[in-house]
């Protein structure tokens, strides 16, 4: 389970549309999950979020641990030094800490030029999402190849170019 948008604050606002979403999500989550024996959680923070809210018990509320990677397929990769590289795969959207990132990519590379800021993920058309106009805006901060089938290729620094 995931809040995602509808609880998500863009700056710390939150506009009055996005507000009547949370509280009807809320009012939807409560109800599905009343019943429910077991509520199964991926994030830490969001049981954090769903109990805290009521939307579900603290005694219901399990956290499944390292699902959906094949440890096997991702072996640790020989440290490199130089240069230094940040990766951040993810989808295009502001909720996900995408502005941030290239904010501090600016910052690190205003001290280290040489260091590499390097952002995996397409185009999302999510309402929280980033426009091309926005990413490309970033070019000289931050290395954008847009969607990679398999980000592998990319952790072995210093990475396609």
């Amino acid at each position: 389970m995931a809040f995602g948008y509808a609880f998500t604050l863009p700056d710390g606002r939150e506009p009055v549309k996005r507000r009547a979403l949370r509280r009807m999500v809320s009012i939807l989550y409560a109800t599905a999950l009343r019943s429910a024996s077991r509520v199964f959680f991926l994030n830490g923070d969001d049981i954090d979020e769903f109990t805290r809210s009521h939307l579900v018990s603290p005694k219901k509320a399990f956290l499944l641990g390292g699902i959906g990677v094949e440890l096997e397929k991702w072996p640790p990769a020989p440290p490199v030094t130089r240069p230094v590289t940040f990766i951040l795969a993810a989808r295009l959207l502001r909720e996900k800490g995408i502005v941030e990132y290239a904010k501090a990519a600016r910052l690190v590379k205003s001290r280290h030029p040489e260091a590499r800021f390097i952002l995996l993920g397409g185009l999302d058309s999510n309402p929280g999402a980033l426009s091309r106009e926005e990413v490309e805006s970033w070019a000289d901060d931050v290395e954008w190849p847009g969607h990679v089938p398999d980000v592998r290729p990319w952790l072995n620094q210093p990475g396609p170019k």
